[in-house]
């Protein structure tokens, strides 16, 4: 089920089945991500570059009838391409600072071993769900 972004109000017991919860915050290169017809029209050895330039979780536990921050985890993302300049105005993230970051297939078990099972929270959950899938 897709939820709306007010979910709470409309189903205000919808946590209840969870203890653990992680939100996910992405700072990225301000480039749209390609679509499946972009990508299936490239050279065959075309590598798109990154959208990522930062990730960042942080872990919510249940604690009585509220929440409590547990751990958390971020990592600089090298996109193996361009940043727009507006991009950068807002999370002052330059080219030359991702320099030796890895890129994201590297730190995708990291990621898979933080979320585990676990709901994803966001506040523009549509875009930071289109830069992890």
């Amino acid at each position: 089920m897709k939820l709306h972004r007010s979910a709470a109000m409309y189903l205000p017991n919808f946590l209840d089945g969870f203890d653990r919860l992680v939100a996910f915050d992405a700072e990225t290169t301000g480039k749209p991500t390609p679509d499946a017809e972009f990508i299936r029209k490239q050279p065959f050895a075309w590598r798109a570059p990154g959208i990522i330039v930062e990730v960042g979780f942080v872990e919510m536990l249940r604690e009585g009838e509220g929440w409590r921050k547990g751990e958390t985890w971020s990592s600089r993302v090298n996109p193996d391409g361009p940043i727009d300049p507006e991009a950068i105005k807002i999370h002052r993230i330059r080219p030359a600072d991702l320099k030796n970051a890895p890129r994201f297939p590297a730190i995708l078990p990291k990621v898979k071993d933080f979320v585990g099972e676990s709901p994803i929270v966001a506040h523009a959950y549509e875009n930071e769900r289109d830069f992890l899938d």
